[in-house]
């Protein structure tokens, strides 16, 4: 019969235990994101209104754009994340492209 390793030799329960309550895997959770960046432009009323148009705006707004600091620790992954049947997923980044128009 195979008998599990941890039983067989004590010691390792005790190794895997320092390892555990130690500080090795422990990682500043401080970071700084950019998080909502928006841009919009209004167009000149001498430009829309040849057209009969009363106002028109061009919007891009960026959420989640980048990560500026994170502990070194983390090896590239996202501080803020969600969980999902034990699954992490990283904070998705989203464009929006708005164009306002008044008639």
């Amino acid at each position: 019969p195979t008998e599990r390793q941890y039983y067989k030799e004590k010691d390792i329960r005790y190794a895997y235990a320092a390892y555990n309550y130690s500080d090795v895997r422990v990682a500043d959770g401080g970071f700084v994101r950019l998080k909502d960046v928006s841009l919009t432009y209004d167009f000149p009323k001498k430009w829309t209104s040849a057209v009969k148009i009363t106002n028109l705006s061009l919007k891009l707004q960026a959420t989640n754009l980048l990560l500026l600091y994170a502990d070194k620790k983390l090896n590239g992954a996202d501080p803020e994340f969600f969980r999902s049947g034990g699954v992490s997923y990283p904070v998705s980044r989203q464009y929006t492209l708005t164009l306002q128009l008044g008639i």
